[in-house]
């Protein structure tokens, strides 16, 4: 009797362990990572926007004209996103895949 009292004890405490140890991985997370791994996030800006989340997609439009210069579309799932990349037509290329980080905050002015 008091074997089986043991065993259950410590397959409770396992358990407890295991699930602890499982609720701090995920609230280390602080957006949901695709495919098992978190974005580098170089700016330092994470956690200080609301809505953050990664997509996912496909270049297909760099521009270099004067009024749109460093602006790029990006084909996703949810639709074509164009968006603004310093230097872009330098860094990145046209059927290139990426992924960027979004998020927002209201403005102060």
């Amino acid at each position: 009797m008091m074997r089986k009292v043991f065993i259950l004890l410590l397959a409770l405490i396992v358990t407890t362990v295991w699930i602890g140890m499982n609720q701090t991985a995920r609230s280390e997370q602080p957006y949901p990572a695709q495919a098992g791994q978190k974005p580098e996030v170089t700016t330092g800006t994470a956690g200080k926007y609301e809505g953050e989340h990664e997509m996912t997609g496909t270049i297909i439009k760099i521009y270099t004209s004067a009024d749109k210069k460093d602006l790029v579309d990006v084909h996703t799932d949810a639709g074509t996103l164009t968006l603004h990349f310093p230097d872009a037509s330098k860094n990145l290329r046209e059927g290139s895949k990426i992924t960027v980080l979004l998020g927002y905050k209201k403005a102060t002015k």
